[in-house]
């Protein structure tokens, strides 16, 4: 995953399928973040199959987000409400209206495509270090 500012490449989340990794290309000592086991990979599922039963969640219609027929839920967590949009379990879409609200957008989506082995390699130059 590309995380962009004011359109700029800010940083690369990856996982290996083991752990889950984080790095800034402009990083001038070129470290590796290893953030440990990627139990769910870079970002929730959205599911809303294992969510409907549960007395935090409201499960809302299907949704179209980039053209895509998406799966959509609320989760109240104390003071706030994070909404999860998503497709084939994969999240397209998160907002948090807490204390310091955030949101999560993709901006664009492509599921029938083959991915290099190579987008899922950590940068060679740089050191790998835990969190």
């Amino acid at each position: 995953m590309e995380i962009y500012y004011e359109g700029q490449l800010t940083e690369v989340q990856l996982t290996d399928g083991v752990n889950r990794y984080s790095y800034r290309e402009t990083d001038p000592e070129k470290i590796v973040w290893n953030h440990g086991t990627a139990g769910r990979g870079i970002m929730p599922q959205v599911n809303t199959e294992l969510m409907k039963n549960r007395k935090d969640i409201t499960v809302l219609p299907a949704i179209s987000f980039l053209g895509l027929n998406c799966d959509s839920y609320v989760y109240a967590s104390g003071k706030s409400t994070i909404t999860f949009k998503g497709y084939k379990f994969v999240q397209m879409f998160m907002t948090s209206d807490g204390q310091i609200p955030t949101y999560d957008k993709a901006v664009k989506a492509d599921f029938d495509v083959t991915v290099p082995a190579e987008m899922f390699s950590l940068p060679k130059d740089y050191a790998i270090k835990s969190i």
